[in-house]
């Protein structure tokens, strides 16, 4: 009995020794930043969403200062997109859009404890709605 007790000990030591146990990652990425309206409008009430790269939805920061101040703290490392959009007369319809990067939309990779300040600037969104006569107003 002696012997199969030490002879499962080892065994169940030779198992663990040889597992390939990982650390757990800490989310400890920060991105930050402000946003503006191109035309001088206020930023407060614009919605920053952050996403995965892939387009999943993560976290959203409804903007509250007049200098535009958004956070996401303690994000897992990896890559991120940055939309924001603002509704200025509360009908449903966004008023002003940007991305981080600008027209060309990036990526954010974050690793490790990385910190990212980041700008947007929100460009008016024109949109045209037809007249009874079929003509274009804006």
């Amino acid at each position: 009995m002696k012997k199969l007790t030490i002879f499962l000990l080892f065994s169940i030591l030779l198992l663990i020794n040889s597992c390939d146990i990982q650390p757990i990652s800490v989310p400890n990425n920060r991105i930050y930043g402000t946003l503006s309206c191109n035309d001088g409008t206020s930023p407060v009430g614009a919605i920053v969403s952050l996403e995965t790269s892939a387009g999943f939805p993560l976290s959203t920061y409804s903007v509250s200062s007049l200098d535009g101040y958004f956070s996401f703290d303690n994000l897992s490392s990896g890559d991120y997109k940055i939309y924001a959009s603002l509704d200025i007369n509360s009908d449903g319809v966004d008023d002003y859009s940007g991305t981080y990067g600008g027209d060309s939309s990036k990526i954010a990779t974050l690793f490790g404890a990385d910190t990212l300040s980041i700008n947007i600037v929100l460009k008016r969104i024109v949109t045209y709605a037809k007249n009874s006569l079929g003509s274009r107003n804006r």
